[in-house]
């Protein structure tokens, strides 16, 4: 439950906050929501503490989907136009094998998601170093 609470609440306010800041505000976002919502764990004298998969996988797939929802959505309003030329670009005219327009916006996505990620498991052991 609170791994669904995590994601909804990345993706909302990095929503509202792309439409005031830069890119980058999901960065902060995301390191805020990860430290204010980790949890104190034990800590084991041998033996180390585990990485919190579920940190880096709820800011991940928050910003992927505010990103790549928000790149299919201005893909689309120009009938991705801008998408063909920067693929077409990146790929050295090469002809891909999935439309140009979707390969931009997976990539878009995924680069996105994966700031999200790490900067919830940032925020996630930083939160957690603070409280133990």
């Amino acid at each position: 439950m609170k791994f669904l609470l995590r994601t909804i609440l990345i993706a909302v306010l990095a929503f509202i906050g792309l439409r005031f800041f830069d890119w980058w505000i999901i960065v902060v976002i995301a390191l805020a929501v990860g430290a204010i919502m980790s949890e104190k764990r034990p800590r084991r004298l041998f033996g180390k503490k585990k990485a919190p998969a579920y940190a880096f996988l709820s800011g991940f797939l928050a910003i992927a989907l505010v990103w790549g929802g928000m790149s299919w959505w201005l893909d689309s309003q120009n009938a991705s136009l801008l998408s063909q030329k920067i693929f077409e670009l990146l790929s050295g005219g090469a002809s891909a094998a999935v439309s140009p327009a979707w390969a931009m916006i997976g990539l878009t996505a995924c680069t996105g998601g994966l700031l999200g990620g790490f900067s919830s498991m940032t925020g996630n052991l930083l939160g957690e170093a603070i409280k133990n």
